[in-house]
This record gives C-alpha cells, structure tokens and sequence, in this order.
C-alpha cells in the first residue's frame, strides 16, 4: 500500500506539491542569499545602521559594454529586511533637490557601501537612535539630511 508508511523510507514532509514546491523555492533563494553575501563582502562586512550617512559604489549600466561606476551619498532613513529582497532607503540633498532612493543590497550592481559618519541624524546631541525608520526626517529641514562630500 502506497499510504503506509514504510520503516525504511523517510516519511515525506511535504507531500502537496504547492507545499513542495514553496519548500524548494525557500530552499533556492537561501542558498542565493548565502551565495550573494560571501561574493560581496565589502557590502555585507560593513557595519552599518539607520541614521548613518553611507556612501554606496554602484555600476549604473548604459548597455551591455559601457559600464560606469557612480556613487551616491546620504542618510540611511529605512531598511527592509527580506532575504534576498533585502533594500536600504537613503536620503539626501542634491543641488537642492530631495532625493531619495531605495538600493537592493544583494542587486550585483551594487559594488561596495561605506559608513562615512555613524549616527549621522543625531551625531550632535551624543543620543541613541531608537527607531527602525527615520521617516519623520522627511518633514525636517533638508540641511538635517544633507551629506557633504567629506561625509560630516
């Protein structure tokens, strides 16, 4: 009988193939994760947390044979943690205009993130920052969220 279970075989978990197929999917993007994060170290190394000012190298593609690298600078307001999904929120000031980007970290785009100042939002009254988003920096002034080049 085909529904007994057998001693000598391992009894199947999942045995709906919806339930199977959701459980080898999980399986495949944490094996990508894992992959993406030992081939990336110098993003996933980093220390870094909301209210940092960061400053992230990515290569922004034209078409398949020019490649440039940019760099983009500003506040880490928000992340959003979800396996390989996983995106950082910044926010700055370019030439007076609010700017404000989500980055996929596990994107191969993206090349390197460097903090260039820790607790950047609060850095001046010496405080913790105890939030996991920093949205209310959008009703601030934009000189609060602003990052120089030299990172201060």
């Amino acid at each position: 009988d085909a529904l007994s279970p057998n001693p000598n075989q391992p009894r199947l978990k999942y045995k709906t193939a919806k339930k199977r197929a959701s459980m080898l999917l999980s399986i495949i993007t944490k094996e990508q994760e894992e992959r993406s994060k030992a081939e990336k170290p110098k993003v996933f190394d980093v220390d870094f947390a909301v209210g940092d000012s960061v400053e992230i190298e990515y290569a922004s593609t034209v078409d398949t044979k020019t490649r440039s690298i940019s760099k983009v600078r500003g506040v880490l307001i928000g992340m959003r943690n979800k396996g390989i999904a996983t995106k950082i929120i910044v926010r700055d000031v370019v030439l007076d205009e609010v700017v404000e980007r989500e980055i996929p970290l596990h994107s191969p785009l993206v090349l390197s993130l460097k903090v260039l100042t820790k607790n950047f939002v609060k850095g001046r009254q010496k405080k913790k920052i105890k939030r996991a988003k920093l949205f209310y920096l959008r009703n601030r002034p934009d000189a609060e969220v602003r990052v120089t080049g030299s990172g201060e």
